[in-house]
């Protein structure tokens, strides 16, 4: 026996030895598999998937439609694929290739991981266009869904609506969006609810022959500088970003420096009127406000920024959306005109020298924002 237990105990102190080793070995084999960003958007009609990795990778993945509005994403090697988001600890998330357990990657999206590639299925899925861009690499799906008959049932705006709509055009920017959710309860979103309102005031406007331009159609995630990018491409049109806020209540922003100064006067008496509409129409407390630093200082328009009562405190049911499109309506309507797109003159004094003429500034370059989800 004693002879059995020393012939033991140097090979299993070498086990143990050599089980680190191992376990490290296959560790650091998975962590040199190369990982797949995959992140995906909403908009009018279709979904836009998009997975970002290598040049090499992204250059020979093979895209290839399935049977039931399903498609296949297959790479030349085993990948890791990874969410765009994070978890509730901040770490990446991260597909089980190994149980193919589908996933809700976003309502009406469906994936699943296998080693070397990604199953998707989408709700309502007619055609599929595909993309490959670089610097980053990036597949980019745009999956066409059917138009839903529901939408058109949904939205609160059936036909010309009979207070006067007297801009010739407008911009409207829903605020958030994609990861973003802005305030958000177990049931409602800022993100949605600003987007829904947006859509209802576009809407309006279009019924009565006027333009409205949406800065985002879909669950589309922007930054400031994106939208202020828009807003710079559309010069002298009124720009309204709206928004929650955290309170029962109404409270329109507007910003006195920066490009928007010249319209200091238009955006002060916007938010006014709307401040003043939207108090009257949602029965809660209301008012303008002057607020620096907001990013629609760098807009060369009368713009404001809007932020509608809490979701916590108010249900965006339908007469809610009605009660808020017209307070919007009606703010926009009240001795608004042509007049809020052109930039405050001050008429020189007598005996006072009229101000020196201001170059004209010239157009930045337009930044592409049509490769982004």
């Amino acid at each position: 026996m004693r002879k059995i237990v020393q012939v033991l105990l140097p090979t299993i102190f070498f086990l143990c030895l050599l089980a680190p080793a191992m376990y490290t070995q296959a560790d650091a084999a998975e962590t040199t598999q190369p990982v797949v960003t995959v992140r995906a958007a909403k908009h009018a009609d279709f979904f836009r998937i998009v997975l970002g990795s290598t040049d090499s990778l992204i250059g020979k993945a093979a895209v290839s439609a399935r049977e039931n509005s399903s498609f296949r994403i297959d790479f030349p090697a085993k990948v890791i694929f990874e969410l765009g988001r994070k978890d509730a600890d901040g770490n990446p998330i991260r597909l089980d290739a190994d149980s193919k357990k589908p996933v809700n990657l976003l309502k009406g999206i469906t994936i699943s991981a296998r080693p070397s590639g990604l199953s998707v299925t989408v709700d309502g899925l007619i055609d599929m266009k595909t993309t490959r861009l670089g610097n980053p690499a990036r597949l980019v799906i745009d999956a066409v869904i059917e138009r839903k008959s529901q939408e058109k049932a949904d939205s609160i705006v059936q036909e010309k609506t009979e207070i006067p709509v007297q801009v010739d055009s407008l911009i409207i920017d829903p605020g958030h969006g994609g990861e973003d959710k802005g305030i958000h309860t177990a049931n409602a979103s800022e993100k949605d609810i600003v987007l829904g309102v947006a859509r209802d005031l576009a809407a309006a406007i279009a019924k009565n022959g006027k333009k409205a331009v949406l800065t985002r159609k879909g669950d589309q995630m922007l930054s400031p500088e994106d939208r202020v990018v828009m807003a710079n491409q559309l010069r002298g049109v009124p720009f309204v970003s709206i928004h929650t806020s955290l309170r029962k209540e109404v409270v329109v922003y507007y910003s006195s420096g920066g490009k928007g100064a010249p319209f200091r006067d238009r955006s002060e008496a916007l938010a006014q009127r709307l401040a003043a509409q939207l108090k009257q129409e949602l029965q809660v407390a209301g008012r303008a406000e002057r607020l620096p630093g907001l990013f629609i200082a760098g807009i060369p328009s009368p713009a404001v920024l809007v932020e509608l009562p809490s979701p916590a405190t108010t249900s965006y049911d339908r007469k809610v959306r009605e009660r808020v499109l017209r307070g919007l309506l009606k703010g926009l309507a009240a001795g608004s005109g042509k007049e809020d797109s052109q930039p405050a003159v001050q008429t020189p004094q007598k005996n006072q020298k009229p101000a020196e003429p201001v170059p004209p500034v010239p157009p930045k370059p337009k930044k592409k924002i049509a490769d982004e989800i």
